[in-house]
């Protein structure tokens, strides 16, 4: 082989491996960036549900599917990152790469456990909320209810009171017969003394 021939077979080799690196690099990166992505949704996700005091939480689960989808797609990477550790160029960079995926790997696995617990904890909230939801509702009926009642009651005690007791235009036509009455029979008095 000549020089000229080696030092191209040495440039393409070279090449090769310079291009290994990177995507190997590149790869290592969008596996950095997608564990703080889903530890940032992770944080903000344990802080949204213990600072929870009476409110809403369902932004919570638009949130716990962005980390699930983020985790998951982390687990594939990890599945394509070990071929970088078999064709390491070198045992040295197939033990570096070894510890960088012994790294991504513990982080991945801690991350879907905490997500696990997540999910399990949103479950639980989101059952005591609509349980309290259900009494709320249901005391509200109650309430109305009972309302309902006591109205129903006042207007027909108000109409019981007012067929026991006669009016004032009632009272006065009572009495004005009774006068009638009496001046009618001392009318007839003072007519049979006349006569007699």
């Amino acid at each position: 082989m000549s020089y000229y021939h080696s030092e191209a077979a040495h440039e393409s080799s070279s090449y090769y491996i310079n291009s290994a690196d990177s995507f190997y690099i590149n790869d290592s990166r969008a596996l950095q960036k997608e564990i703080r992505d889903v530890n940032y949704y992770i944080t903000s996700i344990r802080r949204r549900l213990d600072d929870y005091d009476d409110g809403d939480i369902s932004d919570v689960r638009s949130m716990i599917d962005k980390a699930v989808v983020l985790t998951s797609s982390a687990q594939r990477d990890i599945t394509q990152f070990k071929e970088y550790v078999s064709n390491a160029p070198t045992p040295q960079d197939a033990m570096n790469r070894q510890q960088m995926l012994n790294k991504f790997t513990t982080s991945i696995s801690n991350m879907a456990e905490e997500l696990e617990d997540i999910v399990k904890k949103y479950a639980s909230m989101k059952k005591e909320i609509s349980a309290v939801s259900r009494q709320q509702y249901s005391k509200r009926q109650q309430d109305k209810q009972h309302t309902c009642g006591s109205s129903t009651s006042s207007s027909s005690t108000a109409t019981s009171r007012s067929s026991y007791h006669p009016t004032l235009s009632q009272k006065n036509t009572g009495e004005d017969t009774r006068i009638a009455t009496k001046k009618s029979e001392m009318h007839n008095i003072s007519g049979d003394h006349h006569h007699k």
